[in-house]
């Protein structure tokens, strides 16, 4: 079965500030070309675990998601643990239950959607944008003229 139109490939991940009470959430949102067009870095307050932290950043990439307008998405993400809880619907403990029943309740919005583990090399670039976040604004969010 072909994707569907306009089908956008979202990748996330959070970084850990370790000299600081500080982690940091990635995005790179891709075209079905493969070309990036929106991108962004928040820095946040440490949660309370590096789960915490995921599940928070995928959160975020629903909601930036929903904002931006995309109908049709694939999220990626490389915390192995957070994409079985959300394809599942089950978490580890109860914070992690409440953000996940809040990206469920974004998603379900969508036309269609679905999400993926990668590898940290599948992941990179959310991974250096989430790692950004330590040097920069609290929010940073860059978009690619998309006049095509």
């Amino acid at each position: 079965m072909p994707p569907p139109p306009n089908l956008v490939k979202i990748n996330f991940d959070g970084a850990v500030f370790s000299n600081s009470n500080e982690a940091g959430v990635g995005v790179v949102v891709r075209n079905e070309r493969g070309e990036v067009r929106v991108a962004l870095s928040e820095k946040i307050v440490m949660p309370s675990s590096v789960e915490v932290l995921e599940m928070l950043a995928a959160r975020r990439v629903a909601i930036f998601t929903k904002e931006l307008g995309f109908k049709n998405v694939c999220f990626e993400g490389d915390a192995e643990g957070v994409v079985r809880s959300i394809r599942e619907e089950i978490s580890s403990n109860a914070f992690v239950g409440h953000l996940l029943k809040d990206f469920k309740s974004i998603v379900d919005l969508f036309q269609t959607y679905s999400i993926s583990h990668v590898r940290r090399q599948g992941n990179s670039v959310a991974h250096a944008l989430a790692r950004e976040a330590r040097m920069s604004f609290p929010l940073r969010i860059w978009l690619e003229d998309c006049g095509e």
